[in-house]
């Protein structure tokens, strides 16, 4: 945020080998020993904070099923899926996540950092990992780096063209736990339970509970 804060250009980025105090949503530590991606890249355009984690997340799935085909054979290719609102999951276990920080200015938001971690060698119990799936890949973190902010160019441009939509549609494609009971929890400490229904051109999550539909714009996933 700091180079933010001081004026870097849109698109510049950051890259840490490994991270002594990773940070992801809500203040939680992020599992950041060295051999996995961790970048922060400054954006200054699409500046509304709850649909470009959409784009953020699309550019790392998109990569990841990238390599997966490349080095897995179609019928063992393992199943990608986007958790609302921002994380990345493969087979039912966390593989990236993403957390936007950003500063209102006035009225208006000048800048946004969208920061990205990418399991490429190691995880944590709980979650999972690119070599999970292809043990003797030789992939650096900045090659990752490379494929995934040439994702993310593509999706800003669509973004930029046509607006969320097109990007609305390719995540719910690949929707964790769509038309699903859920529970989410909000910063107030209550959590929301219903089924799973929808992403609003919002970014919201909607969910359908009787004869109540309910949107939330933050949130976490239980």
């Amino acid at each position: 945020m700091e180079l933010a804060e001081q004026g870097a250009d849109s698109g510049t980025v950051i890259v840490a080998d490994e991270q002594s105090s990773g940070v992801g949503r809500r203040g939680r530590q992020w599992y950041s020993p060295k051999g996995n991606l961790y970048f922060s890249i400054v954006l200054k355009e699409h500046l509304h904070v709850p649909t470009l984690s959409f784009a953020c997340a699309l550019s790392v799935g998109i990569s990841l099923e990238q390599i997966f085909s490349q080095h897995i054979e179609n019928s063992k290719i393992p199943t990608l899926k986007y958790k609302w609102p921002n994380d990345v999951f493969v087979d039912n276990k966390k593989i990236s996540g993403v957390l936007l920080q950003s500063k209102v200015q006035g009225h208006s938001i000048p800048w946004i950092v969208c920061g990205v971690g990418v399991n490429i060698l190691h995880h944590p119990e709980y979650a999972t990992s690119i070599s999970s799936y292809i043990p003797d890949l030789k992939l650096t973190n900045i090659e990752l780096l490379d494929v995934v902010l040439e994702n993310l160019a593509k999706l800003l441009d669509i973004y930029s063209a046509s607006g969320f939509a097109p990007l609305r549609s390719l995540w719910l494609k690949k929707a964790h736990a769509l038309n699903s009971h859920v529970c989410i929890t909000t910063s107030d400490g209550i959590t929301h339970e219903g089924t799973f229904t929808d992403i609003g051109l919002d970014g919201s999550i909607v969910l359908k509970s009787g004869e109540d539909t309910l949107k939330l714009d933050y949130g976490s996933m239980l």
